[in-house]
């Protein structure tokens, strides 16, 4: 028993469990996130057809995107100025969420005027842009509660603002679904996650009203919007990437082919949504020991969370294709399941953009970042205009891919460059080269599909090994300590 005990006590000190704490209660609620979009995607895969799958989708990334574009991405300063000491909180907080109002009403009525041809572009129906304003501000105003929460770490809040957004979001959709028959599958649900989201932003307002005070500072309007409009290519960089090769998909094929894309992006977004809570567990303390130069308790706190995210990657990446099988519904969407060791591993470059990406930000260096994600997007978006109407809508896989992979890499040589901290490659290139023998793996294991049990049982045995290679050091560390004791 004592030595049981010992073993717990080590395991508490060690930088991974710390690592795992500080995003504990993001995690806990990403985990039931998740666990609800895993049953909400073998229901609308159900109750909806790929078509209308796919034109939500396409609708509901274009919301994402609007939701920093038409406020003028003001929210992103907060994450910026509020850790100063000179800021006053309250009114810096007021003055933005000011401008996000101007901005957002300004840009709606543009939408509304323009909307024939905006629908035309994104090719949806006309009648789906008057939507668009609706949900955008629902989203920015979450956006505000989410991060404000981040600011004064309130993590609980966070947690279970997460989980009601979207539990309440996915009752409504399935519910207008089911009860609306006679309209199209996706107004239904567009209209179900207006009601859902709109009765939570109600309880936000409350919530957050606490750390405003509307008092107009044109000092602070003016670091506000040169903040928030230099980092609208940061702050939107995966929606962009991400975005633009489902709008691609549904310009050049159809909404068919986009609805299977989304469906295979849906799993990597399950993965995002687990490692970003880890990342939101340590975005506070990461700003804060950068301005204070700590980069050695910054090293020690990635390197856990590498591992960690790590792991989580591998699994991903080996059990998506089934994952995939179990989620869907119909078989029509399998033939995209290919693609999702790919996505996943195209998010892990991502977690590892970010790592160097936060520097970038915290150190104001708001023109290399946009050079950054300017080239990589119009890289991607080049790639898939070439490709897609050749190979089809597989290939917007592989491009985005390769644009992470591009960006990483840019990531990783301005830091260095700048002289800025930087996470040495050491610490993760042995971890990024196993994830890349384990999408060869699993893709060719799904090519050459052997079966649902064989290929699971083989890819858990593999999974285990990895897990060894992986906290191999902490085995160690754990044994040797326990033994000391």
């Amino acid at each position: 028993m004592e030595r049981l005990k010992n073993i717990g006590k080590t395991i508490g000190n060690l930088n991974y469990f710390k690592a795992f704490k500080q995003g504990s209660h993001y995690f806990i609620a990403n985990i039931f996130v998740q666990l609800l979009g895993v049953i909400t995607i073998r229901i609308f895969t159900r109750i909806l057809s790929v078509a209308d799958f796919g034109t939500y989708e396409v609708f509901a990334n274009a919301v994402k995107l609007l939701a920093i574009l038409l406020p003028l991405n003001s929210v992103v300063a907060l994450n910026i100025y509020m850790y100063k000491d000179e800021i006053h909180k309250k009114e810096f907080a007021g003055n933005v969420a000011m401008l996000s109002l101007l901005f957002f009403l300004i840009g709606s009525t543009i939408i509304l005027l323009f909307r024939q041809q905006i629908a035309t572009f994104l090719a949806i129906p006309h009648a789906l842009i008057v939507f668009i304003p609706i949900m955008v501000g629902i989203q920015v105003l979450y956006n505000l509660f989410h991060i404000l929460n981040v600011i004064y770490e309130k993590s609980k809040l966070n947690a279970l603002g997460l989980l009601l957004n979207n539990l309440l979001r996915i009752i409504f959709s399935i519910g207008f679904i089911l009860i609306f028959r006679q309209f199209e599958g996706f107004y239904a649900r567009i209209i179900g996650e207006i009601i859902g989201t709109g009765l939570l932003s109600i309880s936000i307002i409350w919530f957050i009203k606490e750390h405003f005070a509307f008092s107009f500072n044109l000092d602070y309007s003016k670091l506000i919007l040169y903040q928030g409009v230099s980092m609208i290519l940061y702050t939107s960089s995966v929606f962009i990437l991400n975005y633009f090769d489902t709008l691609m998909i549904n310009q050049s094929l159809g909404s068919e082919q986009a609805g299977l894309y989304s469906f295979a992006y849906k799993i990597g977004t399950i993965y995002y949504g687990l490692i970003q809570s880890f990342q939101l567990g340590f975005l506070s303390r990461y700003n804060q020991h950068l301005h204070k130069n700590e980069h050695e308790a910054i090293t020690e706190q990635l390197k856990s969370i590498l591992k960690l995210v790590t792991f989580i990657t591998l699994g991903f990446i080996l059990l998506s294709p089934e994952m995939g099988r179990i989620l869907s519904a119909k078989n029509d969407f399998n033939d995209a399941l290919i693609l999702s060791p790919i996505v996943v591993l195209g998010y892990y470059l991502l977690f590892l953009f970010d790592l160097y990406n936060v520097t970038l930000f915290q150190s104001k260096k708001n023109l290399v970042i946009t050079v950054i994600i300017f080239s990589v997007g119009i890289l991607n978006i080049v790639l898939n205009k070439w490709l897609i109407p050749v190979y089809g809508y597989k290939i917007a896989a592989l491009n985005t891919l390769c644009s992470f992979f591009v960006m990483f890499i840019l990531g990783k040589a301005a830091t260095h460059y700048l002289g800025l901290f930087s996470l040495k490659i050491k610490y993760y290139i042995g971890f990024l080269l196993l994830c890349i023998v384990a999408v060869v793996l699993s893709c060719y294991m799904e090519k050459n599909y052997i079966g649902f049990f064989y290929s699971i049982s083989i890819k858990t045995l593999l999974i285990t090994l990895c897990a060894g290679l992986i906290y191999w050091n902490i085995i160690k560390l754990v044994t040797r300590r326990t033994e000391q004791k």
